[in-house]
Parts: structure tokens; C-alpha cells; sequence
């Protein structure tokens, strides 16, 4: 390894900014501040691990602008975001835990064999989408692979939140394989373009070996199954038109909709 990071003596950001193309960054087990990671490397990228035996944490969020990097190991007390903005591109985020994740308008991510969850408390919604501010950017070439994405149930009678497993909001060519999903509330995976733009629905999607343990729950207190689906397809006005979707292998508790809440087209798609 080129370095190893100490607690106190650097951050995640820095050794990643001091690091040449091809650097293993070892972590002991130390609580490390919260950071953004920003910086643009090339092949083979920088890797971010945990040192053999090690359990280092990250206390608070983990927000991630970098380009080709590898983050593994980590416990992350708050949200979890492999991608934030553009630039993020040609990353992978392995063994992880947090309590939520986010992957922004940036190409090539992977999650995988990651923990994410519990959310008891309406914190962010796990959601894989555009960011408003930046005009026809999306996700594309995205995998989530042997994750557990769980007990995301933060009801609130107050304020209505009812954050289900995962928000798809737009993008293309992703892969969802091999999750198990648990205990969430509305919903495992729900697909809605609400803005209408970004290229309309996500397209050339593919949904495999998954397991939706469900059922799905909703208030009181997480204890009543409304009777929705797993997966669900939603339709918004300028984002009902689904292309070259594949569901196949999976093991459903109450099952996946196509035309959720509206009256989808749906073009190549197959289950």
C-alpha cells in the first residue's frame, strides 16, 4: 500500500486529492470525519479500503465528486453518496454501510454487497436520479449488485413521509441483481420520473435475482399491508413511456406493476 490514513492526520478527501493513479489507501479502525471527496484520476483509479481486521467509520455523510475510485469497508453513520454531480464516473463502493444512498447524473457507479439501512426516521430517501440544478444530466450505466436495502420505514403520521426501499427517478442502462430487499414501507423499488423531463422514464433496465421480502407496509406504524406491489411503475405526465425493461428470476412477496398509478406504454418490456 502507498499510505495508510490516520485518525487526526488526514482525511478521506486528502489522501484521495495526494494519491497516484493505481494508490491502495489502507484505514485502521478509527472514527474519520465526514467528507467530500473531490478530484479527477484516471486509470486504474484510487482505492479506499479498510486495512485487514480494520473497522474504520465514517461520522456523518459521505459525499463522493471523484472519478475512478474504489471505496471498501466502511461504516458510514449518515447518507451514503456515491455520485454527486457530473463527475463522478468509473466508481465502486464495495462492503459499505450506511443508512441511506444516493447516486447523482454521473456514469459507471457501482454498489455492491453493501448494507444500507435502517432509517427509522424519514432521513433521505435512497434515489437514483438527475440533480435539479444541473439541466439533462442522468445516471447512466448503473449497477446494484448483492446489497441489503432495508427496513427504510420512516412513517410520520405528521409531516406524511413514507419513505419506501429505493426511488428511481431517471436515467438509463442499470442493473439491479441480486439485492435483498426488507421491511421497507410503500414500497422496494419505485420507478417515477415526477419532473417529466431528464429523457422521460428510465429505460434499458434490468431487474434479476432479487429477493423483495416484503410485504410492504404503510401506517400505522408499519403493521398494515395495503396491498401495494414490490415494484412498482409509475406514470407522470411526459414520463409514461417505458422502453426495454427485463424482470426475470426474482422471488416476490406482493408482486411488480407495470402501469402503477397510470396508464404506462411499455415497449420491449418483459417479465
Amino acid at each position: 500500500p502507498d499510505r495508510a490514513v490516520e485518525a487526526n492526520r488526514k482525511t478521506l478527501d486528502a489522501a484521495y486529492d495526494s494519491a497516484s493513479p493505481g494508490a491502495d489507501i489502507l484505514l485502521g479502525s478509527c472514527g474519520y470525519a465526514g467528507a467530500t471527496i473531490t478530484g479527477a484520476k484516471s486509470s486504474p483509479g484510487v482505492t479506499i479500503e479498510a486495512a485487514p481486521g480494520a473497522t474504520p467509520s465514517v461520522n456523518g455523510d459521505l459525499v463522493n465528486r471523484a472519478s475512478w475510485l474504489t471505496v471498501r469497508g466502511i461504516s458510514v453513520s449518515g447518507v451514503l453518496d456515491l455520485a454527486e454531480g457530473t463527475a463522478a464516473n468509473n466508481v465502486v463502493f464495495d462492503r459499505m454501510h450506511a443508512t441511506n444512498f444516493l447516486i447523482g447524473p454521473s456514469h459507471d457507479i457501482t454498489l455492491s454487497n453493501s448494507d444500507i439501512g435502517p432509517d427509522p426516521n424519514c432521513g433521505v430517501e435512497n434515489k437514483i436520479g438527475p440533480d435539479g440544478n444541473i439541466p439533462n444530466a442522468v445516471p447512466y450505466n448503473i449497477s446494484v449488485v448483492g446489497n441489503y436495502i432495508h427496513d427504510q420505514n420512516g412513517d410520520n403520521p405528521v409531516s406524511g413521509c413514507h419513505f419506501g426501499g429505493l426511488f428511481l427517478i431517471a436515467g438509463h442502462d442499470m442493473t439491479f441483481a441480486r439485492n435483498t430487499f426488507a421491511r421497507n414501507v410503500v414500497y422496494d423499488l419505485q420507478v417515477q420520473n415526477f419532473t417529466g423531463s431528464y429523457g422521460g422514464a428510465p429505460s434499458n433496465v434490468t431487474i434479476e435475482n432479487n429477493w423483495f421480502v416484503g410485504p410492504v407496509e404503510w401506517l400505522p406504524l408499519d403493521t398494515t399491508w395495503d396491498r401495494q406491489p414490490n415494484v412498482q411503475l409509475d406514470c407522470r405526465p411526459g414520463a409514461c413511456a417505458y422502453t426495454n425493461w427485463l424482470v426475470r428470476f426474482n422471488s416476490f412477496t406482493s408482486g411488480v406493476d407495470f402501469r402503477f398509478d397510470g396508464n404506462n406504454a411499455l415497449t420491449n418490456v418483459r417479465a
